[in-house]
């Protein structure tokens, strides 16, 4: 007798799914195996399921394709089972890439550890211009804004999992024979908008230029409120060597690019969240911690050299700023007043920052920018 002919399922917990990457399989199946499992029938578990993975070596991803995604105890059970037992894993590294992209896409820890453990590449590309690991990093800089929240610690523990298997982000993988100091880059979340942008700009310049980018950079994640002298000297002397002109215009560019949404990158939809708001603000439109402390420090360093059009720049930055989206209310705070307090440091900066004053209709803004007017009087008197 078939180990699976003596259990019944209901009608509700049998049919057709059309799983991960388009995979077919029978989910009344593998509800079967997770009450065999429960029973205790271990060894007649492992017989059936090795002269099926013999058949169909890919059937043991459709089991855990299933098992990891149903929101059941039987089935946690059975996909934990599964992870201890070596002898159904295959060996083929297409399939333990597959496995891994699973693993990813349902955030199981178990599932990264071990298709990772077993040869599978820790840098596939899952969409265009983007790998594991950016799908990861990406998700774990919002895990409060989702479901996933409450099983934060998976997210974060799929980064630390890919870090110990040497994962890169795909931009730094892709450009560091061109750009060695890429690697020192820590900081930087390469999908916020303006990352690639820097990262191609700087591609032919030479090794000291791009050395001397790299340091300025790590110097700008700088979380303070205002610059201090010290901070200000060490930079102003990078920018020196840099050249004042080329770092004004690549600071522009930089600080503009930033304007512009990124891509999304969650890679398997948060259960519950309809299309439209996954592919809403909160992803398009965040921009990472790192990235904010960067960008505004690129804009001090701009505003204290105040080149051809510096200012303008910066009005345009602050204006973008301090947009609302749904989901995620004002763009970026942080950058966002850093820029407006920059602005009321000069009289030309000062008739914009009252025309967006003016033009302000939110009211979180209004009183934000109301509070910078008056802390920059306090300091003026």
């Amino acid at each position: 007798m078939n180990l699976l002919d003596d259990i019944e399922v209901s009608v509700s917990t049998t049919g057709i799914y059309k799983g991960f990457e388009d995979q077919i399989f029978d989910i009344g199946e593998v509800n079967k195996l997770a009450i065999a499992l429960k029973q205790g029938r271990e060894q007649e578990l492992i017989e059936y399921i090795t002269k099926k993975i013999a058949e169909k070596p890919s059937y043991i991803l459709s089991i855990l394709d299933w098992s990891l995604d149903a929101c059941v105890p039987d089935m946690g059970h059975l996909s934990r089972w599964i992870f201890t037992q070596d002898s159904f894993f295959p060996i083929n590294k297409n399939l333990l890439n597959f496995g891994l992209r699973l693993s990813v896409a349902k955030w199981s820890s178990d599932g990264i550890k071990k298709f990772l453990s077993l040869g599978a590449c820790p840098n596939q590309e899952v969409i265009p211009e983007r790998n594991l690991y950016d799908i990861c990093l990406n998700r774990s800089h919002h895990i409060y804004r989702y479901h996933f929240r409450d099983n934060a610690d998976v997210v974060t523990d799929a980064v630390q999992i890919l870090d110990e298997y040497n994962a890169k982000r795909y931009l730094i993988e892709k450009y560091e024979t061109t750009i060695p100091c890429l690697n020192t880059l820590n900081s930087i979340s390469i999908h916020d908008s303006w990352c690639e942008v820097f990262i191609k700009s700087i591609i032919h310049d030479d090794d000291r230029t791009q050395n001397l980018w790299c340091s300025l950079l790590n110097k700008c994640l700088n979380k303070a409120k205002k610059p201090s002298k010290k901070w200000l000297k060490d930079c102003k002397e990078l920018v020196e060597s840099i050249g004042v002109n080329s770092f004004s215009e690549r600071a522009k560019l930089i600080l503009k690019e930033s304007h512009n949404s990124r891509r999304t990158m969650i890679y398997g939809k948060p259960e519950g969240l309809s299309s439209d708001s996954t592919k809403e603000s909160f992803d398009l439109w965040k921009i990472t911690e790192s990235s904010s402390y960067i960008l505004k420090s690129l804009m001090w360093l701009l505003m204290h050299i105040n080149t051809k059009d510096s200012i303008e720049t910066v009005f345009e930055t602050c204006k973008v700023m301090y947009q609302t989206h749904y989901l995620l209310g004002i763009r970026d705070i942080k950058l966002a007043g850093a820029c407006f307090s920059s602005l009321l440091d000069s009289e030309k900066g000062l008739t914009l920052a009252q025309s967006l004053f003016d033009e302000a209709t939110h009211k979180p803004t209004i009183n934000k920018m109301k509070i910078l007017f008056n802390a920059n009087k306090k300091i003026a008197g």
